[in-house]
């Protein structure tokens, strides 16, 4: 049939159409008009159906003052274009309408095929919509315990005579089947068989999905709520229909999508997830794989929980009972705050103080001391300090040394390149040695001859610098300043411990603050920080990943001893940082960097002048906060920054004097720590404290 003689027979057909497309108004002569709703309210009155004459066929909405066809009233309805639109209502009515001549399906490119299936699957989903008010949908919507509400929500739909899409885009005439249409994406659904009894054959293709495997209500993720994770898209429907939010995720592809969808999202989903995989012994092991999945990139906000009784899945339970499930439901939602608890957590607390991870040596001895011990597995430090104080020298030199030790860096500089980054370490191994000393510039080619001995010198700090390199990743901008973005810090780290598990998290440093380049709060720095200084401390307390964050500051704090509030207008570092140190010149002590005088102000400007000209410069590490024990006190260096080289220059009675003194118990922990040994309570206790403390290992059979 073409197109004019189609369109006439859709005509004749038009109370048919109405049937399956609308529903009745309260006058049961009209119906309810899908543009505007008139028809449903207490008039009752609505779009009129033309039933001959001239307009016979033709639809009239006396409140919008639509008029046209069912194929008009589609486009209303649903968009696109005319072609699409006579598809579609002649699908529903069962109409055969002529192909356009076109090419066979082994004359196509695969492009040209899977354009044609998206384009049959997307007709396909309109034309099921279009059923919603077919009699045989709505009992099998009666059958799996769902509203028509919740079908229309996710635009549920209905296929009296359908035929798979991908058999009919390779030039196949597969046999016709009553299915339920699940849409899944814009280009996907799940193609449900309606009948009952079906032979063992039909069985096996009782299910059929169409353009591929999708989550289903993916955008779930964006809830305010707990998120049930569930196995198939009737199971999701289930959990929706007694209120809660669910996302189907079909077999192992979707387990894989879920784990990429949270991981791209970062730190923008809160809302933990609810496993509910089917309650079999398959369900069990699929729920062990997603749960190991979710572990692997650092999300531990889920629970696992089984809402179902002995029923197998959800829509069973629903079905089976409605109320109790919804009771089920309910209470398992409720796993967020059982599992928050205090007392839920105590053994594995006590199993992490028992046995805690060891801490990550800076390479300073007196700085690990001053931090107790060293940087921890989750802890965000930020190092502020003004202009030529070697901010970047000194966190370079840091994860130089923890690479020494075996254990990976990760550098994301947004400032440095790559290059500039090396050099800078085989300047500093030069002056390590006895031997030449080269500056990160000459190394890079400028301002000295490459004469034998030059070579001879500059092997041996490649050599060496060899030994560890490979600890040492570098991410700099130039292959785009999007890799700097702190979301993509946050993915980067993410893949990364998915394919290091096992292995000791990485020690990051991002150089630096101010300069990352964020995604929104255009226009608004403090917002654009804050939302870095958010996601940094999601990297370190979430994946678990200490991080070490260079800041920069106003010049207002150059001439003053740094403090805490120094670091006020970067955002919320004073809330964020487990620990924040300041690097400033020893002589900002000096009585002159007291005064308040307007007449002292030049002459500190040239004290400062002094400082950055000297070799080595005088600077000190200034503890601000720890979140976690001793808050304050300083580490004194010589800093030779033509070599990029820094000396703890005090010796440890000077050190342990000017930080601890007059707290002997502290002095004996900085002594042990300073010697390499974890401090001994037995060693310092009173005898009746360690009678007591003796006596109760005793009573409750060990250390609890």
């Amino acid at each position: 049939m073409n197109k004019q003689e189609a369109f006439s027979q859709i005509q004749q057909m038009a109370e048919a159409f109405a049937a399956h497309a609308l529903q009745p108004a309260k006058d049961g002569k009209s119906f309810i008009c899908p543009k505007c709703g008139s028809g449903s309210g207490k008039n009752g009155t609505g779009m009129t159906l033309t039933a001959s004459g001239d307009h016979a066929g033709r639809f009239k909405c006396w409140a919008c003052d639509f008029h046209g066809d069912p194929v008009d009233l589609y486009r209303e309805i649903h968009g696109g274009e005319e072609g699409e639109a006579l598809k579609a209502v002649c699908s529903m009515l069962g109409i055969m309408l002529d192909e356009p001549t076109k090419k066979k399906p082994e004359e196509m490119t695969e492009e040209e095929k899977a354009a044609e299936l998206a384009r049959r699957i997307q007709a396909d989903i309109r034309a099921a919509q279009m059923n919603q008010a077919d009699p045989a949908f709505l009992e099998y919507l009666r059958r799996r315990g769902l509203s028509l509400d919740l079908a229309k929500r996710f635009g549920l739909g209905f296929l009296p005579q359908w035929r798979n899409p991908k058999t009919l885009t390779e030039g196949k005439n597969p046999p016709a089947s009553p299915r339920f249409i699940v849409p899944t994406g814009k280009s996907s659904y799940l193609a449900r068989d309606t009948r009952d009894n079906l032979t063992e054959a039909e069985a096996q293709f009782a299910k059929a999905k169409a353009g591929g495997a999708s989550l289903f209500n993916a955008e779930a993720l964006n809830s305010k709520r707990p998120i049930f994770i569930c196995e198939g898209e009737f199971d999701a429907l289930s959990f929706m229909e007694v209120g809660a939010e669910a996302i189907g995720i079909g077999g192992t592809s979707g387990r894989a999508k879920l784990i990429e969808a949270i991981q791209k999202r970062g730190r923008r989903h809160t809302e933990p997830l609810i496993l509910a995989l089917d309650n079999d012994q398959a369900g069990a092991k699929a729920t062990e794989e997603l749960a190991r999945g979710l572990d692997s990139i650092g999300f531990r906000r889920y629970f696992i929980r089984n809402p179902y009784g002995d029923r197998k899945d959800a829509n069973e339970a629903l079905t089976a009972g409605r109320d109790l499930f919804a009771s089920m439901v309910s209470e398992a939602e409720g796993a967020e705050f059982d599992a928050y608890t205090n007392l839920s957590a105590l053994n594995w607390i006590q199993g992490m103080n028992d046995n805690p991870p060891p801490l990550v040596s800076t390479g300073f001895r007196q700085l690990d001391t001053l931090l107790g011990g060293g940087i921890k597995g989750d802890e965000l430090v930020f190092l502020g300090g003004v202009s030529s104080s070697g901010k970047s020298a000194f966190c370079l030199q840091l994860i130089d040394q923890i690479a020494k030790q075996g254990r990976k860096g990760i550098i994301f500089s947004a400032e440095m390149s790559r290059r500039s980054i090396i050099n800078r370490s085989l300047s500093r191994l030069t002056a390590e040695g006895k031997g030449f000393r080269f500056t990160a510039s000459e190394i890079g080619g400028y301002g000295i001859e490459r004469t034998d001995k030059y070579r001879e010198a500059m092997a041996g700090a490649y050599a060496r610098y060899a030994q560890y390199a490979g600890n040492i990743i570098v991410y700099d901008s130039s292959n785009g300043r999007d890799q700097m973005k702190p979301q993509a810090i946050e993915a980067k780290l993410s893949r990364f411990l998915n394919v290091h598990r096992g292995e000791p998290a990485p020690v990051v440093l991002v150089d630096y603050l101010q300069i990352l380049p964020t995604e929104g709060d255009k226009g608004d720095i403090r917002a654009s920080i804050n939302r870095a200084v958010e996601i940094l401390a999601g990297i370190a307390h979430g994946l678990q990943v200490p991080t070490i964050v260079i800041s920069s500051l106003s010049r207002e704090n150059y001439t003053v001893p740094l403090t805490l509030s120094a670091f006020k207008e970067s955002g919320n570092i004073e809330y964020g940082a487990d620990i924040v140190l300041g690097l400033q010149f020893e002589r900002i002590h000096d009585p002159l960097f007291m005064s308040n005088k307007k007449e002292d102000i030049p002459l500190k400007w040239q004290a400062l002048w002094e400082e950055k000209h000297r070799s080595p410069r005088k600077v000190e590490i200034a503890l601000l906060k720890r979140r976690d024990g001793h808050g304050e006190g300083q580490v004194c260096f010589d800093y030779e920054a033509r070599h990029n080289l820094f000396k703890e220059n005090k010796v440890d009675s000077d050190f342990i004097s000017s930080n601890y003194g007059g707290d002997q118990e502290a002095e004996k922990r900085a002594r042990a720590m300073l010697t390499g040994h974890a401090y001994s309570f037995e060693e310092d206790v009173p005898e009746q404290m360690k009678e007591a403390a003796y006596s109760r290992k005793a009573k409750t059979g060990g250390d609890k």
